[in-house]
């Protein structure tokens, strides 16, 4: 046990975790920066990507720091609902944030 499991310090929450990227799926590729910082990279289903275009939504298809990324990528998850994966790099994720579990759910 680590000590965000026993104070809940920096504790964010769990998170689904694929290996592959999945076109239907609200999905969060994680990377390391030629700068070594954190980044994250936002895939959407076709259709959302559209609806985000159209609407007042920051724009898909650019990489962004790991904490707006995911931000976005939450707040997408719930306004169309669809489940949000993570997948990428695994070493970017900071293990005091939560626990990713990896999933093979493909829907």
């Amino acid at each position: 046990m680590d000590a965000s499991e026993t104070t809940g310090e920096n504790l964010i929450g769990d998170f689904a975790y694929a290996r592959h990227l999945d076109g239907r799926l609200i999905a969060l590729e994680m990377m390391w920066s030629d700068q070594k910082q954190r980044i994250a990279r936002l895939y959407v289903p076709r259709d959302i990507s559209e609806m985000a275009q159209k609407g007042d939504f920051p724009p898909l298809g650019e990489d962004f720091n790991l904490e707006s990324g995911l931000s976005y990528a939450v707040f997408l998850a719930m306004k169309v609902d669809l489940p949000l994966v993570l997948c990428g790099d695994r070493s970017v994720w900071d293990d005091r944030w939560g626990t990713l579990k990896l999933t093979t759910r493909t829907n």
